[in-house]
């Protein structure tokens, strides 16, 4: 079978179940499964396609980023038992990292009392702790996103990468137990920098955002300590090997 025939395929299984898998497309067709990667690279280079860990998904079920005064009211309380679960992993004298995002910043509302460093890029959350005197405040410089109103471009991934975190905490708008996502590519670099930076990388995303795609690939599950969500994502949590399950911490439950 010949290359376009393939992606007329491969086109065709995405319209009809929204993702395929490079193992079964591969058994299918008779090619290898590098062939296969090879076709959904360059259906993703023309737009028809978001790869994924082991795939491919319809861009249809990616999600983009909205603005954030709609983000900070969706799944409160959900993001609320994220926060008081995450703050459990923090303790006096340590030096943390922030992420942007309205998840991220319950955490922030949740570390009242205690004697910290944080480093962060997200202006919304250093205001905040700017108000509590016991903690130590760095806002990472760069140029500012006037929608999320946090640092974001090549300037604040290279500060990011001098610095040593005992914990970075690190949103995402997308994941599933193999695959953490966001939706730009600068976005994605300074989130794997705080990561790399961190002896613990804690990432906090609340269960809407479960079995979605967003556009870049930040980390694998297995590159992080941790995932906090919340106890709508119970169900399938409790389907996973116990190796994963491990990674996998269910807030207000």
């Amino acid at each position: 079978m010949y290359s376009e025939e393939r992606k007329r395929f491969i086109a065709d299984q995405i319209t009809a179940q929204d993702r395929v898998q490079v193992s079964a497309l591969s058994q299918t067709l008779h090619v290898s499964e590098v062939t296969i990667r090879r076709d959904l690279a360059e259906m993703e280079r023309d737009g028809l396609l978001k790869r994924t860990f082991g795939g491919a998904v319809s861009l249809t079920t990616v999600k983009h980023a909205e603005p954030y005064a709609v983000k900070r009211t969706q799944q409160l309380a959900a993001k609320q038992s994220i926060g008081q679960r995450a703050v459990q992993f923090i303790a006096d004298e340590m030096t943390i990292f922030i992420d942007a995002g309205t998840t991220t910043a319950e955490l922030a509302q949740a570390l009242t009392g205690r004697h910290l460093t944080v480093v962060t890029v997200d202006l919304h959350i250093a205001l905040a702790l700017s108000e509590q005197e016991n903690v130590e405040v760095y806002v990472v410089g760069g140029q500012l996103s006037n929608k999320s109103k946090a640092t974001n471009s090549i300037d604040t991934i290279a500060q990011i990468e001098q610095f040593h975190f005992d914990l970075a905490f690190i949103g995402c708008d997308a994941f599933d137990f193999t695959t953490l996502e966001t939706d730009t590519e600068v976005k994605a670099a300074l989130k794997a920098a705080a990561i790399h930076s961190a002896s613990l990388a804690i990432v906090l995303a609340d269960a809407s955002k479960f079995n979605t795609h967003s556009l870049r690939n930040f980390a694998t599950l297995s590159e992080v300590s941790y995932l906090v969500s919340d106890p709508m994502l119970n169900h399938a949590a409790a389907a996973l090997p116990e190796c994963v399950q491990d990674k996998v911490i269910i807030g207000g439950s």
